[in-house]
């Protein structure tokens, strides 16, 4: 995946509204509305699911982050992540992991560089 492709898909993601959910197909990502019945089936029987289309938006954020990609479509991404802690508010979990991000896209803007790892504290 080259820089331009992740571009491409951090546009996708900063144009990702409240109630729209994700699926991958051929390494890209896909938005659509949910709700619909018949979508639901597909993405049951496509093994569609959010865990999959986080993990996709995970790579994109830490590859832009890690080839230093243009901060402003990292920026642009945080409202797409905003509207899927709106769409998937039931889940703990996603929740959580889409603030991860948001944190690692905010410290980048504000540092330029990816958040340090934290070290083990001392036992004392």
């Amino acid at each position: 995946m080259d820089e331009e492709d992740i571009l491409w898909s951090l546009k996708i993601i900063s144009m990702i509204k409240e109630g729209q959910k994700l699926r991958v197909r051929s390494g890209h990502l896909d938005v659509h509305d949910s709700g619909n019945v018949l979508t639901s089936v597909m993405r049951w029987i496509r093994n569609d699911n959010r865990q999959t289309s986080l993990t996709y938006i995970r790579n994109i954020i830490n590859r832009g982050i890690n080839e230093k990609c243009d901060k402003k479509a990292l920026q642009e991404a945080l409202s797409g992540l905003n509207a899927l802690k709106v769409t998937y508010a039931t889940d703990i979990n996603i929740v959580a992991r889409i603030i991860v991000l948001e944190e690692k896209i905010q410290y980048y803007i504000k540092y330029g560089k990816c958040v340090e790892k934290l070290q083990p504290q001392d036992k004392r």
